[in-house]
């Protein structure tokens, strides 16, 4: 039976979550920002040389891409 039938989901975050933080193995805490400035390490824009930025045309260079 999967896991998200029944509310098992919830009894696994409650009962199981907890313990496979205190013995390390998931995360207690995340780093600040988006997931793409996380991917791109470029700020919370997409970088110039990204194919989905010419489906914006309205949208500005970043700073980094003139230098």
């Amino acid at each position: 039976m999967p896991v998200t039938t029944l509310g098992w989901w919830g009894e696994f975050v409650d009962h199981v979550v907890p313990v496979l933080q205190k013995r390390g193995l998931m995360q207690t805490q995340y780093a600040d920002g988006t997931l793409r400035e996380k991917l791109f390490r470029q700020g919370p824009h997409l970088p110039d040389r990204h194919a989905a930025r010419l489906l914006r045309p309205w949208a500005e260079p970043s700073a980094t891409a003139a230098e």
